[in-house]
């Protein structure tokens, strides 16, 4: 009976590993590539479209299962530079909208790391309340009004549970394949 429930186990793993790599598929012929950043483990896009808001960059981000990118160190800041910013200029997760001067990443993240271009953010007009990685600034951060409107870049971080289901799924395919 045990070896039986085992092979029941390792079906169910397969079957779910499966229905992982299916949906990882169906999720990127939704958007333009994912690129994985190897320090962190995320995964990257640009939104489907430059004629976003931050709250439409935003909103599309989190259908993908993530947030605007948040940004927690210069390692980051530079791969998003050498991935995305030659492109375009793009929206990020951080925003003072609740509170002005209280810059805040969407994910909830705690700030510790920040790369504002010289005099930013300064709040134009009132009413610069989402950031942006501009160029060819450094690769530095500017605050923007609502309207503007750019790409995003989504980050999505891999749940744990997910990426173990995946192994053991390709685990039990490739002790079957021997």
């Amino acid at each position: 009976m045990p070896l039986k429930l085992l092979q029941q186990g390792v079906n169910l793993l397969r079957f779910l590993s499966i229905l992982i790599a299916l949906a990882a598929l169906a999720t990127s012929s939704l958007a333009q590539t994912w690129y994985s950043n190897p320090a962190n483990g995320h995964q990257y896009t640009f939104t489907s479209t430059t004629d976003f808001s931050w709250a439409q960059a935003e909103q599309e981000a989190v259908s993908y299962g993530g947030h605007l990118t948040a940004i927690g160190d210069a390692g980051e800041n530079n791969w998003l530079d050498a991935t995305f910013g030659i492109t375009s200029w793009f929206w990020i997760g951080f925003t003072d909208q609740a509170s002005e001067g209280d810059w805040l990443w969407t994910t909830g993240e705690p700030v510790t790391y920040t790369n504002w271009n010289p005099g930013e953010p300064n709040n134009e007009g009132g009413s610069e309340n989402w950031a942006g990685m501009v160029w060819p600034q450094n690769p530095g951060w500017n605050d923007f009004p609502e309207l503007y409107r750019m790409y995003g870049v989504v980050e999505v971080v891999p749940e744990p549970a997910t990426i173990a289901v995946l192994g053991f799924g390709l685990l039990a395919i490739a002790k079957r394949r021997r």
